[in-house]
This record gives structure tokens, sequence and C-alpha cells, in this order.
């Protein structure tokens, strides 16, 4: 069941453009590594043309106590009121 939810999920977003192309976190085939060597990737190029670029890194480790902040968005984002109510009690005993 658990996967048949991901699944959806993951093609309503994609199917729906929510993220963008260059999100890493939390897609599939897509971590904090590829996110980094992208990031320095695009400082060298910009750093070939002889641009000037600022880079913050940001450590989100209680990134689940915005679980409630998340679902709201999912309302937001089109999901179907079912799979976010689900969710709600997924995350929220």
């Amino acid at each position: 069941m658990k996967k048949i939810r991901q699944h959806s999920i993951e093609r309503h977003i994609k199917n729906n453009a929510i993220v963008r192309r260059s999100q890493h976190g939390f897609i599939k085939g897509k971590s904090c590594l590829t996110s980094l060597i992208s990031c320095c990737d695009w400082v060298a190029h910009l750093l070939d043309e002889g641009k000037a670029e600022n880079v913050v890194f940001l450590d989100f480790s209680q990134a689940f106590d915005t679980v409630p902040h998340l679902l709201d968005k999912l309302s937001n984002c089109r999901m179907s009121e079912f799979m976010v109510r689900w969710m709600k009690n997924f995350f929220q005993p």
C-alpha cells in the first residue's frame, strides 16, 4: 500500500511540475551528493566565465519538525483531499 501511495504522489508531482528539475532532495535518483556535484559544476562554470558566485549551505537536520507545514503545502499543490488526509493520519497519530 505504501509503494502505491508513494508512486501516486511521485506521479502527481511530476505530471503537475510541482518540483523544479533542479530539486535534489527526496527525488528518486538524486541525493545530497548529486546536489553538491551540480552546485560545484555550476560554480566552476561561472568561475570559468570570470564571474563570482556566493554559496550558502544549510543543514535542515530537524526537517521532519515541519511536517504539519508540509501537509498544508500539499493541499495547496492540488493534491487530492483524500491523499492529504491519509498523509496527515500517517504523520500525526
